[in-house]
Order: structure tokens, then C-alpha cells, then sequence
């Protein structure tokens, strides 16, 4: 479960067996570039969740 990161953050299994795995997805809508602070904020919820991708 991803804890504490409000509605905009999924998690998702695809099981394709080639580039398939856990995904964290989120979804938020940016007006501008997307701040450092985002970028790690997601790359940390990767690692913390143990997903092998993520998208926005």
C-alpha cells in the first residue's frame, strides 16, 4: 500500500514476463517542470514499495 501519499499514487502489476513487475503510477497535474522534489519523492515510493517502475 502506499501509505500516506494521497489518491494521485497507484500501484499496479503487469505480468507480461519480459518488462512486466510491480508499477507505482501517479498522477497529478503539473503546470510547470516537474520539481526535484517530486522526482524523489517517486523514486523513493519505488524503492520503498519494491516496484520496478513508475510512471507519470
Amino acid at each position: 500500500m502506499l501509505s500516506g501519499l494521497g489518491d494521485s499514487w497507484k500501484s499496479a502489476y503487469d505480468p507480461h514476463p519480459s518488462f512486466g513487475g510491480k508499477v507505482v503510477i501517479q498522477a497529478k497535474r503539473y503546470k510547470h517542470t516537474v520539481g526535484v522534489s517530486a522526482v524523489r519523492d517517486l523514486f523513493g515510493t519505488l524503492q520503498n514499495e519494491g516496484h520496478q517502475k513508475a510512471f507519470w
